[in-house]
């Protein structure tokens, strides 16, 4: 059932025009306890894929205004939207329960600040 939501994902998906494929931006949480963490996604808007380590993620919106990123595992569904406006960004992270059970799964949501990266050459 999971997978299917993917497939309708990517089906509601509009890409804005870009004038590069590419955007690379680093983000900061803003719970102290994660501040240390400094993830830099690379967001390539012609294969809607987007690298952060060793995690890949889709891109399922592109906007304006917005940009709207989507992962899943049998572990965790995550979702991320970067406010291409103010820089702030919003995480949702529903980990899954062992047993398949909806009361046992968990979220865990953040917000933090992102800045655009640019290639020094």
């Amino acid at each position: 059932m999971r997978y299917l939501i993917i497939f309708f994902l990517f089906s509601q998906i509009s890409i804005a025009n870009e004038k590069n494929d590419k955007l690379i931006i680093q983000c900061k949480s803003d719970n102290p306890d994660f501040s240390f963490l400094r993830p830099i996604f690379e967001i390539n808007f012609k294969t809607k894929k987007v690298k952060v380590g060793g995690a890949q993620y889709w891109v399922t919106k592109v906007t304006e205004d917005e940009i709207m990123i989507y992962k899943l595992n049998p572990v965790v569904e995550s979702r991320i939207t970067f406010n291409r406006i103010n820089g702030k960004y919003y995480d949702r992270k529903t980990f899954f329960s062992d047993t398949g059970d909806k009361k046992d799964e968990k979220v865990v949501q953040d917000t933090g600040q992102c800045v655009k990266i640019e290639k020094a050459f």
